[in-house]
């Protein structure tokens, strides 16, 4: 009888606590997530951040009772087709919690269960579409079949894939399919930044047209020949500073799928924003 009591004991230690802890959600991946935003922005106004690529401005609004941020980005001009590259591929974070955004993800998530994203324990969740992402400022079609993997620790964005279309021209959608990885999470100033994103896109031959092609190689042979006009010293310090943006131009022109990686150099918190930007 002890024999039997002890196996009935121990049995319900085992079975106790999955009683006890609820099974998760997408809801409850998207509150926490929302919960732990919340709580890395409370003292935050503003913030910059600068990276290889880009500037990114933010600006913390109110939107239904709940923080979030509008953005602002000024690409590092050096090629038409680059520079929208760039920007097409540009995502923050803290885009996730834009009102309509959020709202969207919460009533049409499915939990897809747990998942390993560059070698870190996250929940998988299925979006079937989300019309806009972010603040709205930025125009992008909407995302289709949108699968993110939330970090199961720190709550935030380590993966995101989706489906959406690109205009080549009027009247000429192409589809691509974007697989963003965010990485290297920092604490600064209590907010969560990836210091590494790395965008993987496949389907650049629909995005770019022969004749964009050749208008992207012409600029690529002016801007050798103006290095070499350059004084030595000139044209080694000019290399350095542009020769990241020449082979992502070079990758994007001879594949069809390109990987583009946005490391942050800075993060600037609560020193103010430039006058007229928002």
């Amino acid at each position: 009888m002890k024999k039997l009591n002890s196996v009935l004991l121990l049995s319900a230690i085992i079975i106790l606590p999955l009683h006890a802890y609820p099974a998760m959600t997408a809801e409850r991946v998207l509150d926490n997530m929302v919960e732990a935003f919340e709580r890395g922005v409370a003292d935050v106004d503003d913030y910059t951040v600068v990276t290889n690529l880009y500037t990114a401005y933010y600006k913390k609004v109110m939107e239904n009772g709940r923080p979030t941020f509008e953005a602002r980005t000024k690409v590092r001009g050096m090629d038409r087709m680059h520079d929208e590259a760039v920007e097409q591929s540009m995502l923050s974070h803290s885009d996730f919690f834009a009102s309509e955004t959020y709202e969207t993800a919460r009533a049409n998530a499915r939990y897809e269960g747990r998942a390993t994203v560059d070698g870190v324990e996250t929940h998988h969740l299925y979006i079937p579409v989300i019309e806009q992402f972010g603040d709205g400022t930025e125009d992008h079609e909407p995302m289709e079949d949108v699968n993110v993997f939330i970090d199961a620790e720190r709550w935030v964005l380590r993966k995101m894939e989706f489906k959406t279309e690109f205009e080549r021209g009027p009247g000429d959608l192409r589809t691509v399919r974007p697989e963003i990885h965010m990485q290297d999470y920092r604490d600064v100033e209590g907010m969560y930044i990836p210091f590494r994103t790395v965008v993987l896109v496949e389907g650049i031959d629909e995005m770019i047209s022969p004749e964009e092609r050749e208008e992207a190689r012409r600029g690529l042979q002016e801007i050798e020949r103006q290095l070499g006009n350059m004084p030595e010293e000139q044209r080694r310090m000019m290399k350095r500073m542009v020769e990241p943006q020449i082979q992502q131009l070079e990758q994007i022109l001879e594949n069809d799928a390109f990987e583009m990686v946005h490391e942050v150099k800075e993060v600037k918190v609560n020193t103010g924003l430039p006058e007229g930007l928002f």
